[in-house]
C-alpha cells in the first residue's frame, strides 16, 4: 500500500437534486485536512474558506484510500496554519462574574391627596344653523354658484 502524504484533500460528490423539469446537476465539494497517524488517517474537515469546522473522524487507511479523495499540493503552503488552528488549545473558559449588587430599593413614591374635581368651564353657545337654500324643481348643476355653463366642454 502507498504511503498517504499529508496535506489539504479535495471530495467531490456530483447529485442531482430537484425533480422533474426542475431537477439538475449539482457538484458538492469538501475540503479536509488529512493527518496520516500510522494505520490511522486523522480528517478533519475545513470550510470553504479553508477554516477547521471541528468535525473530524478517524479512518483506517484502506478506508481513506477508498474514498477516492483528490490530494491539493497547490495548498500545501496553507496546511502549517490550519495545523496550528487545529493544534491551539481550546480558549480558557472561567465562569461568569456574579452579578454586581445594587442599592436597596428606596420608599416608593407617594402621591398628594386628590382634591374635589374641578369645576367645567362654561361651553361656548351653538353655532347657529346654516341657512338652508330654497328648495326648487330645478336640477342641482342649476343651483350652483356657477351654473351650468362650464360643465360640457365646447
Amino acid at each position: 500500500m502507498s504511503q498517504i502524504p499529508e496535506g489539504i484533500y479535495l471530495e467531490t460528490k456530483k447529485s442531482r437534486v430537484g425533480t422533474g423539469h426542475t431537477a439538475s446537476e449539482v457538484t458538492f465539494r469538501s475540503f479536509y485536512l488529512v493527518r496520516p497517524s500510522g494505520d490511522q488517517v486523522e480528517c478533519f474537515l475545513l470550510d470553504d474558506k479553508l477554516n477547521p469546522t471541528g468535525l473530524n473522524e478517524s479512518l483506517s487507511a484502506a478506508a481513506f484510500s477508498q474514498k477516492g479523495w483528490q490530494h491539493l499540493p497547490q495548498l500545501q503552503q496553507r496546511y502549517p496554519g490550519i495545523c496550528a488552528k487545529l493544534s491551539a488549545p481550546p480558549a480558557a473558559k472561567s465562569p461568569a462574574a456574579p452579578p454586581q449588587k445594587r442599592p436597596p430599593a428606596g420608599a416608593p413614591q407617594t402621591r398628594p391627596p386628590a382634591g374635589p374635581p374641578a369645576a367645567k368651564p362654561a361651553s361656548p353657545p351653538p353655532a347657529p344653523e346654516p341657512e338652508k337654500p330654497e328648495e326648487s324643481d330645478a336640477p342641482w348643476w342649476e343651483l350652483t354658484s356657477k351654473g351650468s355653463g362650464g360643465l360640457f366642454k365646447k
